[in-house]
């Protein structure tokens, strides 16, 4: 396939985008990972691993990531094969996986073919210097003891777990769960390893900014909400005021309401519910109303609900502010 992501390659961004070298694409990468083959389009050249180590789904490969002896097996044998990959985030927020290696021989092969692409065995792994070692376990230190092993493998690239193995004095690797392909943690010996929700990988931009996969779609989330229009809160056919009557002419049948915010409201007897348009004492008498507008600009009611209150002997009485 053309090195260039032509159309039907999902993250190569369409015609001849994205897929050159990693500086040209400005990827960000967010460590090495293992995982199993779940797809592969062997016409297009390109499939998927999956990975519970990446939270941002499943990661896309092309055939030329894939190691020699791999690239010419068909889809039947790719599909399920446990890889190791490092894995970065292409500009729009999609895994991306490259120098994919075979963790396993695929189906039928008793041997592993010579050509490389294969995990070394332990034995053939240099040994760690002592100094790396030390720095290795003062970034623990600094990390408080315990931390996602793709982040700590982003920090010492090159470095396998194998490797680790023989200096279990000093560190403990720890799976999260039971699949093969799982999160790992790294820990200083004695250290408990970090709560799944504490152990999420944070990402470096080149604006500062850190980012933590999954998490932070939340995060985007709860900021739309914050960019909201605030919520605007005054008196509407919804949200009414509560007052009471300060003036009231027994004769006329209007009177004034006083509330908080607002003074001097007109109140005609018609704008009383109709079982107590007849009522001639509404002095002190206290209300939810509907505040709005007179022609000449002056407030007045719209639409009130006198409040009621028990009358001591079994019935119901005008509730009245106190004078």
């Amino acid at each position: 396939p053309p090195a260039g992501g032509g159309e039907g390659d999902p993250a190569g961004g369409g015609a001849g985008g994205g897929s050159g070298p990693r500086g040209e694409r400005n990827d960000t990468p967010i460590g090495r990972f293992e995982g199993s083959i779940n797809g592969f389009d062997e016409k297009k050249g390109y499939g998927f691993i999956q990975s519970p180590e990446v939270t941002e789904g499943d990661v896309y490969f092309r055939r030329s990531e894939l190691p020699t002896e791999a690239r010419t097996l068909p889809r039947i044998k790719l599909i399920g094969l446990k890889v190791e990959f490092e894995c970065v985030l292409t500009p729009d927020g999609k895994p991306r996986a490259e120098s994919v290696a075979l963790v396993e021989s695929p189906p039928g092969d008793e041997e592993p073919p010579p050509g490389g692409g294969h995990k070394p065995p332990a034995e053939d792994l240099p040994e760690l210097p002592a100094d790396k070692v030390e720095e290795m376990k003062q970034f623990l230190e600094e990390q408080g003891g315990a931390m996602d092993y793709g982040r700590f493998a982003n920090h010492f690239p090159g470095i396998k777990k194998a490797q680790l193995l023989p200096h279990g004095a000093h560190f403990t690797l720890v799976q999260e769960g039971d699949s093969a392909g799982g999160r790992w943690q790294i820990t200083l010996f004695g250290v408990d390893p970090l709560p799944k929700e504490e152990n999420v990988e944070e990402i470096s931009f080149e604006n500062g900014e850190t980012r933590k996969p999954g998490r932070d779609r939340d995060r985007d989330r709860e900021r739309a909400v914050d960019r909201a229009p605030p919520v605007v809160i005054e008196p509407t056919e919804s949200l009414w005021l509560i007052g009471c009557v300060k003036k009231w002419d027994g004769k006329k049948q209007f009177g004034f309401i006083v509330a908080d915010g607002a003074d001097d409201v007109f109140l005609h007897r018609n704008d009383l519910p109709e079982s107590l348009q007849g009522q001639r004492n509404m002095l002190g008498v206290e209300l939810a109303f509907e505040l709005g507008t007179s022609e000449d600009g002056k407030p007045r009611v719209l639409t009130t609900r006198p409040l009621i209150q028990p009358d001591g002997r079994g019935g119901w009485q005008l509730r009245r502010a106190k004078t």
